[in-house]
């Protein structure tokens, strides 16, 4: 009978995933002069950097100029080339495509950010704490990823690595589209089973600064924590993060049971979240399983880090 039900459900969300593309392509007719500022909205689409420069605003072209003639006067251009100079544009804190809160995460950016693989992570990666969810979008059309912090209790010896993730996870899926850089994208923090014993201040710091975009190029434009504890450790928590984070980023934060997802998710959530959430369909390790193995075909095919 288990097997039966496994099956059927792998063919709906496979229906659903068809459904959801075929949308999502229709989409882009039509609409106006901005209809073909992005390339077809299909998980994985990817325009060349010739091809996103062409198609970049006279305001926008002139703050990657910008940035490429300060990248060069500083001489870091080994370190930050022409496809990373845009990625900074389009993530710049703020509004996309300002060059002064560029330039300040480009001048403080750890070049061993860029070159994060998926074979040098991978004891982290199947912990499956943190990682995209493929077909999920928020009800502003945000590509969705995923964290679930009771996976990992941190010490002096793991921080940096769970921090890694993250920083992974937002690169793979700035690559993954040009829209996510853009148009930004939203994380989903399942609380269940969160403890005390799954925060640490340091990392948690890090974590905001990143999720910020102060620290690589991120562009978020959602949080959802989702189940929050009603203990006083939590709270502690989120003290910490009005303390560290901007206002504007703040509004996109939001707190709120499971049964309010809805709210904030397109219709078809259900299909792409992992079966250890009340409303998920899918097997985590299936997901996660699935992106490590086309992260890391993808990375030997290249050869380099993208």
């Amino acid at each position: 009978m288990s097997a039966l039900h496994d099956s059927a459900a792998s063919l709906v969300r496979s229906l659903a995933g068809s459904l959801h593309s075929s949308l999502n392509s229709l989409s882009g007719l039509g609409g106006g002069d901005d209809s073909f500022s992005e390339s077809p909205e299909i998980e994985g689409s990817q325009l060349s950097l010739e091809d996103q420069l062409i198609r970049l605003k006279n305001n926008e072209y002139q703050c990657y100029c910008r940035l490429k003639s300060q990248v060069e006067e500083a001489n870091i251009g080994r370190f930050v080339n022409d496809e990373l100079i845009l990625h900074f544009a389009q993530c710049s804190p703020g509004k996309p495509y300002n060059s002064k809160t560029a330039w300040d995460v480009i001048r403080g950016y750890d070049p061993h950010n860029w070159s994060l693989k998926a074979k040098d992570l991978l004891p982290q990666l199947e912990t499956q704490t943190l990682f995209p969810l493929p077909g999920l979008r928020s009800s502003e059309d945000h590509a969705m990823f995923y964290m679930n912090p009771s996976r990992f209790v941190p010490t002096a010896d793991n921080e940096e690595t769970i921090v890694e993730n993250l920083v992974y996870v937002i690169k793979s899926m700035r690559e993954n589209h040009t829209r996510n850089r853009t148009h930004g994208i939203g994380l989903l923090i399942n609380m269940d089973g969160w403890e005390p014993k799954n925060f640490s201040k340091t990392y948690w710091v890090q974590f905001m600064r990143i999720l910020e975009g102060t620290v690589v190029p991120a562009r978020i434009e959602m949080v959802l924590i989702v189940n929050p504890p009603k203990s006083g450790g939590f709270h502690s928590v989120f003290k910490l993060m009005k303390a560290t984070l901007s206002k504007e980023f703040l509004e996109k934060i939001h707190r709120i049971p499971e049964a309010e997802l809805h709210k904030y998710l397109q219709s078809d959530y259900a299909f792409y979240l992992p079966e250890e959430m009340a409303e998920g369909l899918i097997p985590a390790d299936e997901i996660v399983t699935t992106w490590i193995a086309e992260r890391m075909e993808k990375e030997a095919t290249l050869g380099l880090e993208l």
